[in-house]
Parts: C-alpha cells; structure tokens; sequence
C-alpha cells in the first residue's frame, strides 16, 4: 500500500513538471520522497517524444540478480548559470499553465456539450440524428484547415480505411448509444452507469487480447461494481433503456480500446497524428451511420421537428444548439488528446474521473435532477474505485 501511495505522489508531483523537462537536474525534494525503484520504474515506461534523458544526470544499471533497473545519484554538479534556471522556471511554470488550461477547458467545454446536448435532445428525441450530426459537424473546423494547410491533410488509400474501420465501428457504438442513454434518462445516471467502463475493458481485454491482470487490479473492480450497483439501487431517475445504452456504450469504448491495440504496427496512412486520427474517424462514422438513421428514424425526423416548433421552440434556436453542440463535441475530443499529449497516462486518468464528478454536479445543478444520499455515495465509491483500477493498472502492469 506504502508503494502504490508513493507511486501515486510521484505521478501527481511530476504531471507538470516532466513536460517540461529535457536535461536539467530533477528536484532533489522528489527523490527523498519516492523510493528510488518506483523513479526509474516510471521513466522507464515514458514514451513521451519530448523527454529526453541524458547520461550527466540518470545512470541506469541492470541488476543480473533482479532484472530491474536502479537510480543511481547524480555525481556530476550542474554548472547552470542563475539565468538560465531562471529560464526553466519560467517554462516549467508556463507548462504547468498550459496543462491546466487544457484540463480546464476540457471539463467546461464537455459540461457545456452534455448541457446543451441534453436540451436538444428534450425537445428532439431522436438520438442516432442528432448524434451523427454532431460527429459530421466537426469538419466545420477541421476541414478548412486541411484545404489552407494550416493543419496536414491526412492521406489514406482503401486499405487504411480498412483498418481504421474496426475502431469507427467500435466508436459508432461508443458514442451512439451514450446519446441515446442522455436522450433516456438523467445526464448524472448515464455517467454515473459510464462510469462502470473499466469493468468492462477488463472482461473485453480478457476475452479478445487474453490479456490478464495481476489480482489486485482486479480487486479495485470491486468498488466500480458496488459503488454503481449502491447508486443505481434507489435512483429516482432510473432507466432501464438508458442503463443499457450507457452499458453497450462502455462496451464500444473498450472495443475501440482493443482495436485501437491491434490498429499498432497496421498502416493507416500520412499525416495521422491524434488529432486527424479522430477527425478521419469521425468523417468515416458520419458517413456509415445514414443508412441506421434512415431505417431507425427516418420516418420521424420531419414530424418531430414540426412537433418540436409547435411546441414552442425556436427554430432558429433549435438550429443553433445542435450547431454548437456538435462543435463542442469536436473541441472537447480535441482538447482531451491534447490533455493526454502533456501529461503521464494517470494524471490524465485522474483528469477523467474528476470529469465525471464536475458531469454529475453540473447536470444536478442545471437540470435540478434528484440525487438520493444512497446515489450520492455509491457515485463517489465508484469514481474512486476507477481512479484505484487506472493506477494499479499502471503500476502493476510496470512491475511485470
């Protein structure tokens, strides 16, 4: 337990500053409070393209007895001048800056997508439209890019299609059915049942990759299962229809997890960095799902439009939320790979679980949903449960 807290310290303490690090002495403040096996333990299993590490500062050593590497103390004294670690301050205080902004806007444009999303979705309850229309409606931003050049255009030929088409499926699932669980019932049950998708990744892991974990990532599972199970059980706002939609949605985000896997080492084309990476997903989901909106919704599209006008809403307003709920939806995909970009994976992890807090707060407070004490604390047990499930899964999987 002493291990996994220091490993934890590590991770936090380090979010920020590792970004920014490329060859200056690390703060001697850090090494005295984590042991030295679980430092090098970490850097080891950076992949980071902008940390570089040099041999003036780390020595490692394979121990023939233990197979591990070990921190040796630097013996060589910095010769940095007054000026130039004045420099490193002033960027390690502008990464850390930078990371919070990325955070920040990350949790207020996704409450704003899930605010405003919810709205539509009230007034014009056909989810798989809606939903698609949203993914499409990112190209707004990022097709002019790719024409003016001031993003490269990605380059794909079939056989890429081919094998980004596993993880669009999966992503298909993934956001379709949470759109359809938001559209059924309340936003803070949809994301309290999401908040159930590392039990999940687990059995799919297991299934498809025979990808096993050591016992103890297994037992942080137990908390995720009885924390949602303890809120689900008095939930004034319970739906059946949105429970098993937000369930087959985690199911198509650990697919897209287990295709995304197997997509390493396939080629998938020029200019694929993260953020084309989503947006050729995006294009090829929009383009996959019109014949699923025709058959499921068709017929209703243009009644229910009318229904929703003759109701009293807006049609211009009507427009201009779906408008800017797809853009939000885009900007918050983007701003989390951005997120992810400049900090270690359990930063990002916490990131995420602390999203789900602000998600379930912020829909209590706008929508005036109803939360029991029983909800409230089995909400909590679950989202700490899947902070426990991100850690020891890295830290287990690393000691491996």
């Amino acid at each position: 337990m002493k291990n996994i807290l220091s490993y934890i310290v590590l991770v936090i303490l380090t979010s920020y500053e590792v970004s920014g690090f490329q060859s200056h002495t690390y703060s001697s403040k850090l090494v005295n409070i984590v042991p030295k096996s679980h430092l090098s333990r970490h850097y080891q299993g950076c992949t980071r393209p902008d940390i570089r590490f040099t041999p003036q500062i780390f020595v490692h050593k394979l121990s023939s007895k233990r197979g591990k590497s070990e921190l040796f103390q630097e013996v060589k004294a910095s010769d940095a001048t007054d000026n130039s670690d004045s420099n490193t301050d002033n960027s390690s205080w502008k990464r850390r800056v930078q990371v919070g902004a990325y955070f920040g806007g990350m949790y207020a444009v996704n409450v704003a997508y899930n605010v405003v999303n919810k709205r539509v979705l009230n007034v014009y309850p056909y989810p798989w439209f809606v939903g698609t229309l949203q993914m499409f409606l990112g190209s707004l931003y990022f097709v002019p890019l790719w024409i003016t050049g001031l993003r490269k255009a990605p380059k794909l030929n079939f056989d890429n299609l081919m094998n980004l088409m596993p993880a669009a499926m999966a992503y298909i699932i993934s956001h379709t059915c949470t759109t359809i669980a938001l559209g059924a019932g309340a936003v803070s049950f949809a994301h309290i049942i999401k908040a159930g998708e590392p039990l999940v990744t687990a059995l799919v892991s297991a299934v498809l990759l025979q990808q096993f974990f050591p016992w103890q990532v297994y037992a942080t599972l137990m908390p995720v299962v009885g924390g949602v199970g303890l809120a689900c059980l008095k939930e004034v706002s319970f739906s059946w229809v949105a429970f098993s939609n937000a369930m087959l949605a985690n199911f198509g985000g650990a697919l897209r997890g287990v295709f995304s896997k197997k997509l390493m080492g396939k080629p998938v084309g020029e200019n694929m960095d993260s953020r084309n990476l989503n947006a050729v997903l995006l294009l090829m989901m929009s383009f996959l799902l019109i014949p699923a909106i025709v058959v499921v919704e068709g017929a209703k599209l243009r009644p229910g439009w009318t229904a929703a006008i003759a109701a009293g809403y807006g049609e211009k307003k009507l427009l201009m939320e779906i408008l800017v709920s797809g853009i939000l939806f885009y900007f918050y995909q983007e701003i989390s790979f951005m997120a992810l970009d400049n900090v270690h994976p359990i930063t990002h992890a916490l990131g995420n679980t602390f999203k789900r807090a602000v998600l379930i707060i912020a829909s209590v407070v706008f929508f005036r949903t109803k939360i029991t004490p029983l909800g409230t604390l089995g909400s909590a047990i679950a989202l700490a449960g899947v902070f426990l499930y991100s850690v020891a899964k890295d830290y287990f999987g690393k000691k491996k």
